[in-house]
C-alpha cells in the first residue's frame, strides 16, 4: 500500500511539473538550462575558493535545476534561487522539497536584496546584462565571485575563464 502511495505521488508531481512548463512555453517563458559538467565545475570553483559553506544566489533560477543540484552537491551552502515566474518558483519548490538548504523566492533581479551573497551565478540573455553588471557592482559585498555561464559583462573584466563559465570578483 506503501509503495502505491509513493508512486501516485510521483506520478502527480511528475504530472504537475509536466502542466507547469507546458504553460511556461506557451507563455513565452524562456528557460535557460545549465547541463550537468557545467555545474560540477560551478562546484569545483565554490570548493576552490573555500565558500561552500557560504550563501549562494542563482539569479534567472527558471526551474530550479541548477539551484537544488548545487545545494544537493554542497549541503552546507546555504542556496537561494531567484525567478519571477510564479510557476517556475512552484516547481522549484516541488524539486527541492527534502533539501534544507535549498529555497526560491518569486523576485525580481534587479530589486532582491544580493548584498550577502558569498557566490552569484547568473545565466541568462546578454541584452541584459549591461544592466545586471551595473547593478551587482553596486550590491554586492567586496571579495563576491560572481559566475556567468556563457554570457559576460559588457565591462567587468573575468578574472578567470573556464570553458563556458566567466568568473568575476567584485573588489
Amino acid at each position: 500500500m506503501l509503495i502505491l502511495l509513493v508512486i501516485f505521488v510521483l506520478l502527480l508531481l511528475g504530472t504537475c511539473g509536466l502542466v507547469i512548463f507546458m504553460t511556461e512555453r506557451a507563455f513565452g517563458g524562456l528557460d535557460f538550462v545549465t547541463g550537468r559538467e557545467t555545474i560540477n565545475q560551478v562546484v569545483e570553483i565554490i570548493k576552490q575558493r573555500h565558500l561552500d559553506s557560504g550563501i549562494f544566489y542563482d539569479l534567472g533560477s527558471a526551474g530550479g535545476g541548477l539551484a537544488s543540484k548545487i545545494g544537493t552537491a554542497l549541503p552546507k551552502l546555504q542556496v537561494t534561487g531567484i525567478d519571477d515566474s510564479g510557476l517556475r518558483i512552484l516547481l522549484s519548490r516541488i524539486r527541492s522539497v527534502f533539501q534544507n538548504n535549498v529555497k526560491f523566492k518569486k523576485e525580481n533581479i534587479f530589486k532582491i536584496d544580493v548584498s550577502s551573497a558569498d557566490t552569484v551565478f547568473v545565466y541568462l540573455p546578454q541584452d541584459i546584462m549591461p544592466k545586471l553588471e551595473v547593478r551587482l557592482k553596486k550590491d554586492l559585498k567586496s571579495g563576491c565571485l560572481i559566475i556567468t555561464n556563457k554570457v559576460s559583462f559588457p565591462d567587468w573584466q573575468p578574472t578567470e575563464k573556464i570553458k563556458e563559465l566567466y568568473i568575476y570578483a567584485k573588489i
